[in-house]
């Protein structure tokens, strides 16, 4: 039902309901290599957290062996969906609106302010590992996330190149290894592409002016928001639930000339797309 660069999702059902096993695809037989540490690391402490309603459960870890090779796996609950093919599935039958994007707006800034409030960094977010589960988005595949060393079991240390997730998602520290300091605001940074991707479609590389309104002039109120979390300079980024909500916050506190401003300003580029 899914795979990845190291791994792959099988679904089964037990007992009436279903669920999904991920393989990683290495043999550990003869040596525990990174990539299970990783696997292994994640599983381990996530357990810890599971019921924090900001992730997908976890339900066993186990190895399997078959004649002379090993191959450890996790068994987690089957999910609807991901954010990825939801989206796509509103937007094929014409279902996706604002109000729908404002919910799942405030659905991933509380799932990702969560997992930042248990110190953790995930590193990795993106479409296809935000899951539909119990009829809310929750974060999944934590291999390559940052976890308090104080806090958390560490199997494997961080290396400048494991940084690297999904390129169109991941911050510019990520790319560049030798650019900054891996902190949450490159969660944040994910979560702005994420918003921009679930309205157009695409993501965007480098410094961009946002322009929305000519999809749906409600989008405008996130523009500047999108905008900012966007920065190539982790310094201008927001970097927490609070500035986010506070910088939507001021963006309804607008000036009358400010509001005519904008309304002529949506017209237009409306009348201009007609």
């Amino acid at each position: 039902i899914g795979n990845g660069g190291t791994s792959e999702v099988k679904g089964f059902e037990f007992g009436g309901k279903r669920y999904a096993i991920k393989f990683l695809l290495e043999d550990i037989s003869q040596k525990e290599n990174q990539a299970f540490k990783r696997f292994k690391q994640a599983h381990l402490n996530l357990v810890g957290i599971q019921y924090s309603g900001a992730i997908l459960p976890q339900l066993h870890f186990d190895v399997l062996d078959i004649a002379n090779i090993r191959v450890p796996y996790i068994v987690m609950p089957r999910v609807e969906k991901t954010l990825k093919s939801f989206v796509n599935e509103k937007k094929k039958n014409d279902e996706f609106s604002f109000e729908l994007f404002e919910k799942i707006f405030e659905n991933l800034l509380h799932i990702i302010d969560s997992i930042h409030l248990l110190n953790i960094i995930h590193r990795d977010i993106k479409p296809e590992n935000i899951f539909l589960f119990d009829s809310k988005f929750v974060l999944g595949d934590f291999d390559i996330a940052k976890f308090d060393k104080d806090l958390y079991i560490k199997l494997i240390e961080t290396k400048p190149a494991d940084r690297l997730a999904n390129y169109h998602f991941s911050a510019p520290e990520q790319v560049k290894v030798d650019e900054g300091e891996l902190t949450a605001s490159a969660d944040w940074y994910a979560f702005g592409q994420v918003l921009y991707w679930m309205i157009t479609g695409t993501t965007l590389r480098g410094q961009a002016k946002i322009q929305l309104a000519h999809i749906d002039p409600l989008y405008s109120k996130y523009e500047s928001l999108i905008a900012t979390l966007l920065s190539e300079n982790q310094q201008e980024r927001l970097d927490s639930k609070s500035e986010i909500i506070e910088h939507l916050e001021s963006k309804k506190r607008l000036t009358p000339d400010e509001i005519l401003y904008e309304f002529e300003d949506i017209i237009f580029k409306h009348m201009s797309h007609l």
